[in-house]
């Protein structure tokens, strides 16, 4: 099994999500990280982990896997601890996400909620034709901010 905090693509991995070396700003993330760390022992194994990086004054969320139900709280956990860092934009990378459910949306809204009333950008970076139309189906490619 790999170590926490580590994953190879594809394995399966305790729920919650790897953090970048990079992504660490201020002491905060520590005390998130165990937050984690406990959950994945309450919660067991997950279909999703997500990485979570800082390039320049951006930073990326990159979820890797399924977003449903069962794990939308380890997305919802990585969008609020990358805006917890003060980024002005942050970006949603869904290139690696090979489901998404209803939960998973209204995560998506809610982040970009928050977003718009902390002036902070959010982008969704759909990835796949199919979960573009999925956007498109639920009438929120207009609402949110997709990019390519």
């Amino acid at each position: 099994m790999a170590a926490k905090g580590r994953t190879r693509p594809g394995s399966a991995r305790r729920a919650g999500h790897a953090v970048g070396a990079d992504f660490r700003v201020g002491s905060g993330l520590a005390g998130y990280r165990t937050a984690v760390e406990k959950r994945s022992d309450l919660r067991g194994y997950s279909v999703l982990w997500v990485s979570t990086r800082r390039v320049g004054g951006t930073v990326l969320v990159e979820p890797h896997g399924e977003i449903d139900l069962a794990t939308v709280g380890d997305l919802e956990d990585a969008l609020r601890a990358a805006e917890a860092t003060g980024a002005a934009k942050i970006v949603v990378d869904l290139t690696a996400v090979s489901m998404l459910d209803s939960t998973g949306l209204r995560s998506l809204v809610s982040a970009h909620e928050r977003s718009e009333e902390a002036h902070r950008e959010l982008l969704i970076r759909p990835g796949s034709a199919r979960l573009r139309r999925l956007f498109d189906v639920a009438g929120l490619a207009e609402r949110l901010p997709l990019t390519s």
